[in-house]
């Protein structure tokens, strides 16, 4: 068990739902035509960064809270930590929304991985297995300095609560609303018109 206190979600987190193939991409494209009565929607494609999920939580432009998914309605408090990944604003910049829950991915690069397990191997420490596990390993622990250390990153990709904003119709237009508040979204990602974009 961790020592981190838990935390409820104010919004139940899901996990990511993902496929390998195109024939299970149709036909959860099909579902969703099927349920707008024949609508085909533009869609939001980005790659898939491989991390730990994580909720960020800004009342009125500051940063309260940080979180992991843990069962879904409750989680690991990992504020301290998410303090310390440099690319996390503490204050949101510009028109900020009175609440914002958002939720997003923390994951270690390749480049950082390497040199992780580089210097744990120097030191007879035990290697990470790959970057998830460095990155979920190094929010969770109990001592912020050493997360610090690590050199996480974080990309946003929706959200929970959202209270106080300006009307945003879209999820690309969310995302674009991130990076005017200073909030890092996955740089490869583009809008499709529909499934064959």
């Amino acid at each position: 068990d961790s020592a981190l206190p838990t935390v409820m979600h104010r919004v139940k987190m899901f996990s990511l739902d993902n496929t390998y193939n195109l024939d299970d991409l149709r036909a959860w494209y099909g579902r969703v035509v099927k349920g707008l009565n024949g609508q085909e929607p533009q869609l939001v494609a980005e790659l898939k960064i491989d991390g730990l999920s994580c909720a960020l939580t800004y009342d009125k432009g500051e940063l309260i809270q940080g979180a992991t998914r843990g069962d879904g309605a409750s989680g690991e408090d990992v504020t301290p930590n998410a303090r310390t990944i440099r690319c996390i604003p503490l204050t949101l910049k510009g028109n900020s929304p009175d609440l914002l829950d958002l939720r997003g991915e923390v994951y270690m690069d390749k480049v950082n991985f390497a040199l992780l397990n580089q210097q744990r191997k120097a030191e007879g420490q035990e290697l990470f297995a790959n970057p998830r596990n460095a990155a979920a390993g190094s929010l969770k622990l109990l001592d912020s300095r050493i997360t610090a250390q690590r050199h996480l990153k974080f990309i946003a990709h929706s959200f929970g609560v959202l209270e106080g904003a300006n009307t945003i119709a879209t999820h690309w237009d969310f995302l674009n609303q991130l990076k005017t508040w200073g909030i890092p979204v996955n740089e490869h990602s583009r809008l499709c018109r529909n499934l064959e974009d």
